[in-house]
């Protein structure tokens, strides 16, 4: 993800160098994991930061957008499913390219 500074305004009429332009780019990545144990017909809601996820299925999951390499991110139940517990493992830390524990929830 890369952000343009002072990317625009009218040269000169020497036609002198443009040196006041700054691209920053910072490597992203998304928050992710995996439900299992969710029973067939329901559903569970994630959150991170506030933001919702509905989840209905078991496995793979991503909330949508990417946050900065080195972001916090904190996941946790905000919805139970009916009749069912949820448990979320490695909900917390620091956004990376190369999870090593991915955000696991299982419910029973």
């Amino acid at each position: 993800m890369c952000d343009v500074t002072s990317g625009s305004g009218t040269l000169d009429a020497a036609g002198d160098p443009v040196s006041s332009v700054v691209v920053t780019c910072v490597t992203t990545a998304s928050v992710s994991g995996t439900v299992s144990g969710l029973a067939s017909g329901t559903s569970v809601t994630l959150s991170n930061g506030g933001e919702l996820l509905p989840v209905a299925i078991n496995g793979a999951f991503a909330f949508p957008g990417t946050l900065p390499v080195g972001s916090a991110y904190a996941v946790i139940v905000a919805i139970q499913p009916v009749g069912e517990i949820c448990t979320v493992a490695n909900g917390t830390g620091t956004v990376e390219t190369n999870v090593a524990n991915p955000v696991s929830v299982s419910c029973s």
